[in-house]
């Protein structure tokens, strides 16, 4: 290495060495994650650090410092050891699992997001029937977006069918023409050409037949 890479590699040692550094261990001790302090702001901003690292949603993270779980709105502000703890999926009791749908329905996100921290699968089916509406299939019936967002922030899975028609997502806000709908699904990755209906329609074909050609660009 010449002199000039010596001096940049020295100057981002030292760069480095003064920052306030959050650091992430699994339960094993391997270090999962290392980051200045100075770009998160909070527990929940670097839950969703953590999320592109280990695959678990921000619902499903618990980050504990001294053996206690850090709440979503801790500062994070100094040098910190932390201890990432990733839940299973938590079982919904009959009588509650009319509620989430009531939070979407109602666009209480507060509660969802409580929901969600149980944490519940955001694939739930109503009453747990395959055949039932998916928490994604009702926010788009009931074109509620930010429950939507929340929703595939869990996971939720935009190619999910369901109800009596197997309609998914996607298909159902192209009938509606909803375009910030559709455009929020088709970045989640819904794919535009799957069968969905029971007259085999696409969310394309639904676009096109529904007259809603303005949106025919989104394809």
């Amino acid at each position: 290495m010449d002199v000039a890479g010596r001096q940049k590699q020295h100057a981002e040692f030292l760069f480095i060495r003064d920052k306030k550094l959050i650091r992430v261990f699994a339960a094993s001790g391997f270090e999962m994650a290392s980051i200045p302090s100075d770009v998160l702001t909070d527990v929940r901003s670097l839950k969703k650090q953590l999320h592109g690292i280990c695959g678990f949603p921000r619902f499903r993270q618990r980050l504990l410092y001294n053996a206690s779980i850090l709440q979503d709105q801790t500062k994070l502000d100094s040098e910190m050891d932390l201890q990432l703890v990733t839940l299973p999926f938590a079982p919904v009791p009959m009588v509650d699992q009319m509620k989430p749908y009531l939070a979407t329905d109602s666009g209480d996100l507060e509660q969802l997001e409580e929901f969600l921290q149980r944490p519940i699968d955001p694939n739930l089916h109503t009453f747990g029937d395959q055949g039932g509406l998916t928490l994604l299939l009702y926010a788009a019936y009931k074109g509620g977006l930010e429950a939507a967002e929340m929703l595939l922030e869990a996971g939720a899975d935009p190619n999910l069918p369901g109800g009596p028609n197997m309609d998914t997502p996607l298909g159902v806000a192209c009938c509606a023409g909803d375009e910030k709908m559709i455009r929020l699904l088709m970045n989640a990755g819904a794919d535009s050409d799957q069968v969905c209906g029971r007259f085999g329609e696409t969310p394309r074909s639904i676009v096109s037949d529904k007259g809603h050609t303005k949106l025919l660009h989104l394809f």
